[in-house]
């Protein structure tokens, strides 16, 4: 009895030399096994690339193209992708995709995050920003999935960059000087200043406008002159006229004889920005003067109380079917401004 008393029991002996074997086999094994799980390839989700879907003077859509990227031999289905938009502290937008469907085994997918903008939102969320500048965001995900034996499977990804808020760049007439002027010809040469007011250059591609001079449409027309604008400056482009006055009658030529007039300028400008192609349009009034430099602006309500010379009320409406004045493009030229360069491509 008192042997069978100090003996151990088998079930307490092979428990004893099971648990030791097994700490052997996790101290020998279990660093080696850890080292292996590290380096195994696990699903990714990166941007790709940002793009501006649409951008005018009141909103931008970007979207961002995000690459999935599925390393295993299995089909990986895709859960959910939750993602927020911030600027400076201020959250701009959030959202959730829903199931996009699955990654087939060993391959990447693309899924897209669209965001729309309006910028009379922006203003309100972030302080301190205006027209022409760049706003910094930063982009903030995560994509679900749902991977063998682990269950849902978070991926977090996020992607930093600026957002446009474009600005129409300031046109107006400075003077238009005649180089000959008579009943039956008028050349001239118009010269345009042009202010670039965003953070970023401007490629300017054409510009499209109507021009009219004391209230008479004069010319409707497009230059096509590749011009480049840098971020903030200002620049003068002079643009040759040639018209035969009597197509356009005596009371323009009456009223082109003269010192000066109020004019109306409407237009656009196609443009290339860093951020893409960008459709301006811009609308002027003001006074030039005939012969000479210098401009005086006008205020629109004085325009319509006809205190300016031959100055008409609101945007100016030209005649399709009139016969006008012509650009020669090929003498297009341009000049320092007061601030900066523009130069032709």
């Amino acid at each position: 009895m008192a042997g069978q008393e100090g003996a151990p029991s088998s079930g307490h002996s092979d428990g004893g030399l099971f648990g030791k074997l097994m700490h052997t086999v996790i101290d020998n094994v279990g660093p080696k096994l850890q080292e292996a799980i590290a380096h195994v390839e696990k699903p990714s989700a990166d941007v790709t690339g940002v793009s501006l879907k649409g951008l005018t003077l009141d909103a931008a859509t970007l979207a961002f193209d995000v690459g999935v990227k599925n390393p295993y031999p299995v089909a990986l289905p895709l859960l959910d992708l939750n993602y927020k938009i911030h600027s400076n502290g201020a959250q701009l937008m959030a959202g959730t995709l829903p199931s996009a469907g699955s990654i087939d085994p060993l391959s990447t997918r693309s899924l897209q995050i669209p965001a729309a903008f309006t910028f009379a939102t922006l203003y309100k969320l972030v302080q301190g920003i205006r027209p022409g500048a760049l706003i910094p965001y930063v982009l903030e995900a995560s994509l679900g999935i749902h991977a063998p034996v682990i269950g849902r499977f978070d991926i977090p990804f996020s992607k930093q960059g600026q957002l446009p808020i474009p600005a129409v760049p300031e046109v107006d007439v400075e003077s238009i000087a005649w180089k000959d002027l008579s009943l039956d010809n008028a050349t001239a040469n118009m010269r345009l200043n042009i202010g670039n007011k965003n953070d970023f250059d401007l490629g300017l591609k054409q510009l499209a406008y109507d021009l009219s001079l004391g209230g008479h449409p004069v010319v409707k027309t497009s230059i096509s002159k590749p011009t480049t604008l840098a971020k903030g400056q200002k620049g003068v482009l002079d643009i040759p006229l040639s018209f035969n006055p009597m197509d356009l009658g005596m009371a323009v030529f009456n009223m082109i004889s003269g010192h000066g007039a109020g004019y109306g300028l409407a237009g656009s400008m196609d443009v290339d920005t860093p951020f893409g192609p960008l459709h301006l349009p811009f609308n002027k009034i003001g006074e030039t003067l005939f012969g000479g430099s210098g401009k005086k602006e006008l205020d629109p309500s004085t325009l319509a109380q006809g205190n300016a010379v031959g100055a008409t009320e609101g945007t100016v409406q030209v005649d399709p079917n009139a016969r006008g004045m012509q650009v020669d493009e090929s003498e297009t030229n341009v000049t320092l401004g007061n601030s900066g360069v523009i130069s032709t491509g």
